[in-house]
């Protein structure tokens, strides 16, 4: 998959932790995972309704100082 915003062809990491979210592992972006669209770079309002603990995954998954 394409990252939309990088350009890099990457892995997605992290689409098991909340569903449909997953993290750049080459810029650290959180990332909206859709049928429709393929990626999208997450808002704020995608994030919205999750755990804080999903919240700490997903930030634990950025590369390092990111």
């Amino acid at each position: 998959m394409i990252c939309p915003n990088c350009g890099n062809d990457i892995e997605p990491q992290g689409t098991s932790i909340a569903p449909p979210l997953a993290v750049c592992p080459s810029c650290g972006r959180t990332l909206v995972i859709s049928d429709a669209v393929g990626l999208r770079v997450a808002t704020a309002e995608d994030t919205r309704m999750m755990s804080e603990k999903d919240k700490i995954a997903l930030r634990q998954l950025r590369p390092v100082g990111r």
